[in-house]
């Protein structure tokens, strides 16, 4: 999980137009790749349920501390 190269793809997830309906940005988000960076928030951002609970049960990998 999470291999691969990380998605550039614009992804806000406070713009109105994605909290009205958040479910196609999120299609495109999982055809688009495991990670994806929002440089506007200084983060990464998984999307897939699998990389998710990865992500949550590994935080001596995944933390930004």
């Amino acid at each position: 999980m999470l291999a691969g190269r990380m998605s550039t793809i614009s992804y806000d997830p406070f713009d109105p137009a994605v909290l009205a309906d958040p479910y196609p940005r999120y299609a495109a988000l999982r055809r688009a790749g495991a990670v994806h960076a929002v440089p506007s928030l200084g983060m990464k951002v998984v999307c897939r349920h699998a990389d998710a609970v990865s992500v949550l049960r590994r935080p001596e990998l995944f933390s930004s501390a």
